[in-house]
């Protein structure tokens, strides 16, 4: 047979007909950069969620704020405006702080450190509960509690957004408002012409009206709305030597160093006039009104008025009314002091 009958390379698979380049897949057939998941098809490593200020959402699940009230102390007694200060630990940005009192809002803040001014006289005397909470940026809360013994004095109020004592504030005397005469003082919650110039008060009756003097309302205290001085009402069982050093233990010491009825200062030994000006010559045993001066003693008392020429000073008897001089170093007399 020739080479016409035999197969020959027509007949023959060849390049033709085995599959060759164009028939095996190739890297048009094969998945590319373009079809495999790439960087254009994968997030960026950094691409989570953010953490930013306030207003964004910070990165996965947060713990609730610590939340530590560092001022006032627990327990602690409080008056007037009070500082409250707290800290926040946060593992997320936080958002705002709130503190409350007894439940009620004082103050809102996103600045630290963390701290308000409370009036306490805005909240009923005892105990009060003061509430600091925090909120962070993924809306996670913590907040703090503890509570505190209000202490402001009962003639305290909430004037203008400040506390106030009505007792003795001459802008708000006896109540928010209430505005004393020019050249006036507020004592006892009673406006009072400041006239301490004993030449000028008018002479008294035999008797003064009660209407003269004012009790104060814890009893500490009594106002002469003629003279306008402010007295201790009641004397200590104690008697005093007199000294113009005020030396410890003497008359003036004690008065210097006393504190009553939320007056911690100025304080002092009367004038030889100002304490004649109490005594009632309608009295006798004692010589003074005893519904505003109880339990008086019927005994000398130390004046701060000397006399020079023996080395004495002035003092005044409530027994009867009665004056004298004497030693200032050898004689221990009651004292009843004044401001």
């Amino acid at each position: 047979m020739a080479d016409a009958g035999s197969p020959d390379d027509s007949g023959t698979p060849d390049d033709a007909g085995t599959p060759d380049d164009s028939g095996t897949p190739d890297d048009s057939g094969t998945p590319d950069d373009s079809g495999t998941p790439g960087d254009a098809g994968q997030p960026p490593a950094d691409a989570g969620p953010a953490t930013g200020d306030a207003g964004t959402t910070d990165s996965g699940p947060s713990t609730p704020p610590v939340v530590t009230i560092t001022s006032p102390a627990a327990g602690s007694s409080v008056s007037g405006t009070v500082i409250i200060t707290a800290t926040v630990a946060a593992t997320a940005t936080i958002r705002g702080v709130t503190f409350l009192a007894n439940g009620s809002l004082i103050s809102t803040t996103t600045t630290s450190p963390y701290t308000v001014a409370w009036t306490s006289c805005a909240a009923a005397g005892g105990t009060a509960t003061l509430t600091v909470g925090a909120i962070d940026s993924n809306g996670v809360t913590g907040r703090a509690t503890e509570t505190v013994t209000v202490a402001n004095v009962a003639t305290e109020s909430l004037c203008g957004g400040a506390c106030v004592d009505t007792s003795r504030d001459a802008n708000n005397c006896g109540m928010c408002g209430n505005v004393c005469p020019a050249g006036a003082s507020c004592s006892s919650s009673v406006c009072i012409a400041s006239s301490y110039d004993w030449t000028q008060w008018p002479i008294p009756p035999d008797a003064p009206p009660d209407s003269e003097y004012v009790v104060a309302t814890d009893g500490t205290t009594v106002t002469d709305a003629v003279t306008g001085l402010v007295w201790q009402r009641i004397v200590p069982a104690s008697s005093y030597t007199w000294s113009s050093t005020a030396e410890a233990g003497t008359a003036q010491a004690y008065c210097q160093g006393l504190s009553l009825g939320g007056y911690t200062s100025g304080w002092r030994l009367p004038t030889m006039a100002e304490l004649v000006s109490i005594v009632d010559v309608g009295s006798y045993n004692p010589a003074i009104d005893s519904k505003a001066f109880p339990a008086t003693p019927t005994t000398w008392f130390w004046t701060s008025s000397t006399y020079p020429q023996y080395h004495s000073a002035w003092d005044v008897n409530f027994l009867d009314g009665a004056s004298n001089y004497s030693g200032q170093g050898g004689n221990n007399f009651a004292v009843r002091c004044v401001r």
